[in-house]
């Protein structure tokens, strides 16, 4: 296994590793789909983008 700091082009797939993991827990998302969404996804990437500025 090889760790390493992620970087802008992990986004996407940190992204969807994200939704699958809210939609694990979260009891209210349960009957979501299994893609996120554009507005999860807007979300998502600006706070990654910024994050470690």
């Amino acid at each position: 296994m090889n760790i390493r700091l992620a970087e802008r082009k992990d986004s996407t797939q940190l992204i969807k590793m994200r939704w699958d993991n809210t939609i694990e827990f979260d009891q209210s998302k349960k009957n979501e789909p299994n893609e996120p969404n554009e507005e999860f996804e807007r979300e998502c990437h600006t706070f990654f983008v910024h994050w470690n500025r």
